[in-house]
């Protein structure tokens, strides 16, 4: 079964299906749910969908924690904080001029040896070196 690690980007466009590319970001979802592949974040990813969800798509508290809680329950592996990691998303962030945030996000699909999902188009450009990263819009 395949692996991906989601980025922000693509768990953001489950609470928007009027986005761009929402219905492909959609479907990981629902393959998900039907077991057909297995998806990882990193905790750090809730960090970054609650302020997303505060100040892009303005909902409120209770709605944001509600759409937290949600992603929680359909029980996607979440990976909790690892020095190592940071360690290496630090390094790439440095060598690929890419913020840590998404650094880490390679770096831990990097060290799980699985794919990563973005669908931040100047994160992919900056990764397009590593195989594994793929853009949501391709997939």
């Amino acid at each position: 079964m395949k692996r991906w690690v989601l980025d922000s980007s693509v768990v953001v466009k489950w609470f928007n299906i009027e986005e761009k590319d929402a219905d492909k970001a959609c479907r990981m979802r629902d393959l998900f749910l039907q077991g057909e592949i297995q998806i990882t974040v990193p905790e750090l990813l809730f960090f970054e969908l609650s302020n997303a969800l505060k100040y892009s798509y303005r909902l409120s508290n209770e709605e944001i924690k509600e759409g937290i809680e949600n992603i929680l329950d359909i029980e996607i592996e979440v990976k909790p904080f690892d020095m190592k990691l940071l360690k290496a998303g630090i390094d790439m962030a440095v060598t690929k001029d890419i913020t840590v945030y998404d650094a880490y996000f390679v770096a831990l699909s990097f060290s799980l040896g699985s794919l990563f999902l973005t669908a931040d188009e100047r994160l992919w450009q900056k990764t397009k070196g590593f195989e594994f990263v793929k853009l949501l819009k391709e997939v």
